[in-house]
């Protein structure tokens, strides 16, 4: 989904698809029953902090999402959102470059594929951490081809093809095509 958002006079407007209306968007727009509102206002880059901080705990899993994924959102709130129940908030929060050093470390640990793909595409993702034994740079490849990475699946069936030495040999290759395809999207 698109997110619209417009500015007009200083004021900014997110269009709500259940009313079919232009709404502005402030600080009251946090309490708005529409899911839509408010993961908007989450995702928007010129969201005031303190409205970051209040919807970051949200009941709707999306609306966090968009809070973890939004550049603006404070450090300490991404290292809060780090530990969310749910995997696709901790994916958005794997994601976000500027989430801390310690917190991506942290979340190599996941066992959620999702939040292990989002790290692959971060750049601030230390390389040691995918050189560890436990990284499964196979299955990685295999989830975002189910995700409709073209890149992924050529990736894949390159590695597949290789015999276990060369596939060692090349493994940093492959993890530099990620890198690359992943911070582009």
């Amino acid at each position: 989904m698109t997110r619209r958002i417009h500015e007009h006079d200083g004021k900014f407007y997110a269009w709500n698809e259940e009313d079919l209306e232009w709404q502005e968007i402030t600080a009251p727009r946090v309490t708005d029953e529409a899911d839509g509102v408010r993961r908007n206002v989450a995702g928007n880059p010129n969201t005031p902090v303190e409205v970051l901080i209040k919807l970051s705990t949200d009941e709707n899993k999306d609306v966090r999402s968009s809070v973890a994924w939004n550049r603006n959102t404070p450090v300490e709130v991404l290292i809060k959102l780090a530990s969310d129940e749910n995997e696709d908030v901790r994916s958005s929060v794997a994601g976000n470059p500027n989430t801390p050093v310690e917190v991506l470390i942290k979340l190599s640990n996941d066992a959620d594929t999702k939040v292990i793909s989002a790290l692959v595409g971060n750049p601030r993702t230390p390389d040691h951490l995918l050189d560890e034994p436990e990284f499964n740079l196979l299955q990685t490849l295999i989830d975002a081809e189910s995700r409709g990475s073209g890149l992924a699946t050529t990736l894949r069936e390159i590695y597949v093809n290789f015999d276990s030495v060369q596939a060692s040999k090349n493994h940093e290759k492959i993890k530099s095509s990620l890198f690359l395809a992943f911070s582009k999207q």
